[in-house]
């Protein structure tokens, strides 16, 4: 599947892929024909091991462990209330440059930056124009902004792709206030949003331990894992 909006953040072709051992004569095949600068993502649960080799043969590199956690919220599951001087509300159309400068500024363990073959200036941008579609009406049902002292310090982004279902799609704290309960206030918040009776989705890296921890301590559940794989064809993407 083409991604255009990827796309044209890395200056080149994007596509997302699917895989399974017996496509493999497929996948020969579409790398041979596409043409010029392109890059392909591919996810794969981490039980299939063989096709991570076969991939990895075939010039796919593996830059990132994906973590999904979940949560059904029920009656007896005690939200928390912000504390101390963190506001969490939603965001309005005056935030969104803070949003973005956030977003540009504090993500280390995304798999835009953990690609070698990616700038760190260029993911910064992916980051940042992710959050900036929210504002267009692009992308996420709502967003939750973290204020202390009237600056935003953080962000969550959701989704909801379906009934009862809740997605944090991204979230970013300010390097400054990272440690002090603002992420925490955010995933609560977004229970809140979610309600009870229904679930609550999260991924993020398995090198993002602070996030891991966070997740966890919160009463999520670890409920699947995937590798992710980039393919780079030509230069590597730089800003």
């Amino acid at each position: 599947m083409p991604d255009p909006w990827l796309g044209k953040m890395l200056g080149c072709d994007a596509w997302h892929a699917r895989f399974h051992l017996d496509e493999k004569l497929n996948l020969e095949v579409f790398l041979e024909e596409i043409e010029g600068k392109s890059f392909v993502d591919i996810k794969l649960d981490t039980d299939k091991v063989l096709a991570l080799n076969v991939l990895q043969e075939v010039g796919f590199r593996l830059v990132d462990t994906n973590l999904t956690f979940h949560q059904r919220l029920s009656e007896d599951i005690s939200l928390e209330e912000s504390k101390g001087t963190i506001e969490i509300s939603e965001a309005g159309d005056l935030d969104e440059e803070e949003v973005v400068s956030c977003a540009e500024k504090n993500f280390v363990f995304s798999r835009f930056h953990l690609d070698p073959r990616i700038d760190n200036a260029l993911a910064n941008q992916v980051k940042g124009e992710w959050a900036r579609n929210f504002f267009k009406g692009e992308r996420g049902e709502k967003m939750l902004v973290a204020r202390k002292e009237g600056e935003v310090v953080g962000f969550c982004q959701l989704l909801q792709p379906e009934m009862g279902k809740t997605v944090i799609d991204l979230i970013g704290v300010s390097s400054s206030c990272r440690r002090r309960g603002v992420g925490r206030a955010l995933v609560e918040a977004s229970k809140r949003e979610t309600g009870v009776g229904n679930t609550l989705i999260v991924g993020t890296q398995v090198a993002n331990q602070p996030s891991v921890r966070l997740y966890e301590s919160l009463g999520m559940k670890l409920e699947a894992s995937q590798y992710v794989l980039h393919y780079h064809r030509a230069a590597p993407c730089v800003v």
